[in-house]
């Protein structure tokens, strides 16, 4: 399961106001979808786990969830689907080099935006289109993730890195760092690319 998230910051969370004013959401949605921008990174997501630290039952929070996901603030997949997805991605932007010359706190922004590529891939060819930014990818625009290479990731996590830019940045910040940096990379193959989208 993959959520839609701000930074936690020290002990506190930031929620987005459109949350608390989506008069779409119940109390108990609103509850379960703060709850779950929260937890940290490395917790892992199951209704399972999460009926351990909520009061209510697994049937009530199975229910809250597809609330969630039908507004677009929850994405849920089974890892194992992933895992195809995952490899060709590694290989293509060749995630192993990246390791060898970025540092840890940079890699943590190419480990986001490796995932980004692999769960947007992954839901292409679904009946659950993907949400970013509140607007719905095409199939156009996550094929144009395909695009995005080693330059293409080594340069935005050294830029977002000595800027100092909070990695829980939203995926859109990503995809449109991603871009700009396509387009500043491979500036002939960029402007192919976009008279054949249009």
């Amino acid at each position: 399961m993959q959520i839609l998230r701000n930074r936690t910051q020290n002990n506190f969370t930031i929620i987005s106001n459109e949350i608390l004013r989506n008069r779409e959401l119940s109390l108990k949605d609103r509850g379960l979808l703060c709850t779950l921008i929260g937890l940290p990174d490395s917790w892992k997501f199951s209704v399972k786990g999460l009926a351990s630290i909520i009061i209510d039952g697994k049937d009530s929070i199975r229910t809250s969830l597809i609330k969630l996901e039908k507004l677009g603030y929850v994405n849920r997949y089974k890892e194992r689907e992933l895992i195809p997805f995952l490899t060709s991605t590694h290989r293509r932007v060749d995630y192993d080099k990246l390791k060898e010359n970025l540092c840890e706190e940079e890699m943590e922004y190419v480990k986001k935006m490796v995932n980004l590529i692999v769960f947007c891939l992954a839901k292409k060819d679904t009946d659950h289109p993907v949400k970013i930014a509140g607007k719905y990818l095409g199939p156009e625009a996550i094929q144009h993730l395909l695009r995005y290479k080693y330059n293409e990731l080594f340069a935005v996590a050294k830029n977002m890195y000595s800027a100092n830019i909070p990695v829980n940045k939203p995926d859109s910040y990503y995809l449109t760092a991603l871009d700009n940096q396509l387009r500043i990379n491979n500036p002939a193959e960029y402007a192919a690319m976009e008279s054949q989208e249009q």
